[in-house]
């Protein structure tokens, strides 16, 4: 995942040879964007935002809600359509000192409870086999030497198990979008 220097908050996800597969960018026609500029608004501090996850063409992929009632940060992810995949919750008094929360599926039951490992917020997601669903890593990389990576010199690496579904891959991109930089 790379942060696209810019006023407005905008991310673009690349593969491990700096290509961009998708972006995620405030969504047109909502609020005004360019109240995302200040970081309170950026994380729907003082009324919900949401994010488009978009293909580099533009095509629609899904939407993320954010929405912060002080006591907790609810993450919702939508289809183009507006059908909902699925939905994070992060009690604040619980994920003072490293992210943690619940991700839960459109009909309300537990899809994954997920804990950064430590402060700095590296994560790995098990399945219920024991299987690596989801890692996340924020730091230096090998391929950080492309182009792609040369204009920031830490970045967020994501990897994704072979055996999860497209929507639950969303599901985390959502979820590690909201953690980047340490912020929540």
């Amino acid at each position: 995942m790379k942060r696209v220097p810019s006023l407005l908050p905008k991310l673009y996800h690349v593969d491990h040879n700096g290509q961009p597969s998708f972006q995620i960018h405030p969504t047109t026609g909502r609020i005004s964007r360019w109240l995302l500029c200040f970081r309170p608004f950026e994380k729907g501090m003082l009324f919900p935002v949401e994010y488009d996850i978009s293909s580099m063409d533009g095509r629609p992929i899904a939407t993320i809600h954010i929405k912060n009632n002080v006591k907790q940060f609810t993450l919702t992810l939508r289809k183009p359509d507006g059908t909902d995949i699925g939905r994070y919750i992060q009690q604040l008094s619980k994920s003072a000192m490293k992210n943690r929360g619940t991700l839960y599926h459109a009909d309300g039951t537990v899809w994954r409870k997920i804990e950064a490992k430590n402060m700095a917020g590296d994560i790995d997601v098990i399945d219920e086999e024991g299987n690596r669903t989801a890692s996340y890593r924020y730091g230096l990389f090998p391929y950080a030497t492309l182009p792609a990576f040369q204009s920031t010199s830490l970045h967020e690496h994501v990897c994704f198990g072979a055996q999860i579904s497209s929507e639950e891959k969303l599901a985390y991109v959502m979820i590690f979008f909201f953690w980047l930089d340490g912020e929540s």
